[in-house]
């Protein structure tokens, strides 16, 4: 009989390990597949818009925000947003707006990324209008499909997002 209740403290146990590690809120974006569409198809849009960025950075410099893969200490890769700093013609320089979630850069900003690395690009008008923002719409969309709350600041956005 002890053995029994051994065995059954210690499935208890991890069965209550595994409700609290389940319901452990996700960094937001965790649960989306970045490999696959249709996160693929916002960043090919983000990509096939660079022309529409060429075009309105010189007049908002200091204004437009690029995502981008970043390799961490650890050895990982985070996505993240930094200001645009420069925009040639197969690279561009950005900063880190946010720090990482794992680790550290491995680098000092500002980074110099080859613009087939651009996941997306973000732009708030002067009237307020948002162009570009991809991936941010469809984090918005990916996650009121799922129930999970959407941030205030996005919320914010979603409306004010132009481009098709």
């Amino acid at each position: 009989m002890p053995g029994f209740l051994i065995v059954f403290a210690v499935v208890v146990v991890a069965v209550v390990v595994w409700l609290v590690v389940k319901s452990r809120p996700q960094p937001w974006g965790a649960y989306i597949d970045m490999s696959k569409p249709p996160w693929s198809d916002a960043v090919a849009k983000a990509k096939q818009t660079i022309p529409t960025l060429r075009e309105l950075f010189p007049a908002h410099r200091g204004s437009v925000g690029v995502k981008y893969p970043l390799r961490t200490s650890r050895g990982e890769t985070e996505h993240v947003w930094g200001q645009l700093l420069e925009l040639g013609p197969q690279t561009f320089v950005a900063g880190l707006d946010a720090p990482l979630l794992r680790g550290k850069p491995d680098g000092e900003p500002p980074f110099t990324i080859s613009l087939t690395e651009l996941e997306d690009w973000l732009l708030e008008m002067p009237d307020g209008a948002i162009r570009g923002g991809y991936t941010t719409r469809l984090e918005i969309k990916l996650a009121r499909e799922s129930g999970r709350p959407v941030p205030d600041h996005m919320q914010n956005m979603e409306s004010r997002f132009v481009d098709a």
